[in-house]
């Protein structure tokens, strides 16, 4: 590494470099220059993001982290006989996840989630260098900008999506005596297997959403013609008035016909993704009150909850569309009892998530129709459109990063469980 040394220093001092130094090394550095970073500091200015914007990140990633974990964990076993940080970044060169036995360098470097590798800020190195080359980068000893670097080896690779575009870079860095060139190659085989199962799962995504599409273009097309040749029958009706009809009678059901329309354009908004407010909030004793008022149900709703109701957590989110989702479960629990039998809601706290539970002992749902009930337009009633479920499922896991779920309820009902991240 004396050669590369020397080039590094021949660098700061004249800009020049000899033949056999790297083109990627060589941008490289003109790139930190021209970034201000200090080469020859003594300490590395560690930059990391606040907990929030960490989370959101990992939120906006939580595919590419579930497909990468299993992935990190393997290589880090494969190196377990030498100190060894694996990390994966987002597009921003933001480490998202790292493991590794050197612990010592994880705290001292930032290499944990949070910190700003890019290269702007950190210099030449495996991932920074890889995002910004577009291509993967093996950074030995001096070849690091910045020399607090100089005795640790990394091989950044970039990670793409099902059209090419770098969504993030896994690195993998060890000290210099260890970087054999049989660890260079195991970052870019890393990235690799989890570009490809990435872009699997996005093709994957989108042609559900493309079948979902579809079935949602023939279910509003049918249910948009109904109400508004009821509303153009009425409306005729209001114009040609005569006797037998009040024009209140008629203006009542025209009224009916546009709540219907405004109530399906509102579901159409969510499920298309047009509501993007950023989180805030949500007091969920409060919110579940407030809808059993809003219901107007001749009897009170049974709730039931483990633990102190009005000690369970707030949460981060959007409470007019959880409010909605929410909603919908109620009025369908409400429609399968008919108003005289039981339903309830019961809310608790496990495993760091907030659980709720809408159940009833209506007739309950028919097997055949479980499998895809949050996957196609579902419903048992004459005018329901059957985006109900399609619109919980979007909120919950797609807006929320929650989970939910269906049971039968015993001896006979449905139970639909929907889980918060707090």
């Amino acid at each position: 590494m004396n050669s590369t040394y020397r080039q590094w220093e021949e660098f700061l001092a004249t800009s020049n470099h000899q033949a056999p130094l790297k083109d990627v090394i060589l941008h490289s550095w003109e790139r930190s220059r021209d970034a201000g970073l200090d080469p020859q500091a003594a300490k590395v200015e560690l930059k990391r993001i606040d907990d929030g914007e960490l989370e959101r990140r990992i939120a906006d990633n939580r595919n590419l982290l579930e497909i990468a974990t299993p992935h990190l964990a393997w290589a880090s076993l494969i190196l377990s006989q030498i100190p060894h940080v694996v990390y994966i970044t987002d597009c921003e060169g933001i480490i998202l996840s790292s493991t590794g036995s050197d612990t010592a360098a994880m705290q001292v470097f930032g290499l944990i989630p949070g910190y700003d590798w890019s290269e702007p800020v950190m210099g030449t190195n495996g991932a920074g260098t890889a995002l910004a080359a577009g291509r993967p980068v093996a950074v030995i000893g001096s070849e690091h900008y910045l020399a607090p670097f100089h005795d640790f080896a990394c091989f950044g690779s970039p990670i793409r999506n099902s059209v090419g575009n770098i969504v993030g870079a896994v690195d993998i860095s060890t000290s210099l005596q260890d970087g054999a060139p049989d660890r260079l190659l195991l970052s870019p085989h890393l990235a690799e297997v989890i570009s490809q199962e990435f872009a699997t799962r996005q093709r994957t995504e989108v042609s559900a959403a493309l079948t979902t599409l579809a079935r949602l273009s023939s279910f509003t097309a049918h249910e948009l013609v109904t109400p508004l040749w009821t509303l153009t029958t009425s409306l005729d009706l209001l114009r040609k008035m005569v006797q037998e009809e009040t024009p209140t009678r008629v203006v009542e059901r025209c009224q009916r016909q546009v709540e219907q329309m405004l109530r399906l354009i509102e579901d159409l908004r969510i499920l298309g993704g047009a509501d993007n407010r950023q989180p805030e909030e949500i007091k969920l004793p409060v919110l579940l009150r407030n809808l059993v008022i809003s219901l107007g149900v001749s009897h009170p709703c049974i709730v039931e909850l483990d633990g102190d109701w009005e000690q369970l957590p707030p949460l981060q989110g959007h409470p007019r569309l959880l409010r909605q989702a929410l909603l919908n479960l109620l009025r369908n629990s409400l429609d399968a009892v008919e108003e005289r039998g039981k339903m309830g809601v019961r809310v608790h706290v496990q495993d760091g998530a907030v659980k709720i539970t809408v159940w009833d002992e209506g007739p309950g749902i028919p097997a055949e129709k479980c499998r895809l009930l949050f996957q196609e337009p579902f419903t048992t009633k004459e005018t329901g459109s059957g985006l109900g479920l399609l619109l919980v499922r979007r909120v919950v896991e797609q807006i929320h990063g929650g989970r939910v779920s269906f049971t039968p309820h015993h001896p006979h009902g449905a139970e639909f469980h929907l889980e918060l991240p707090r």
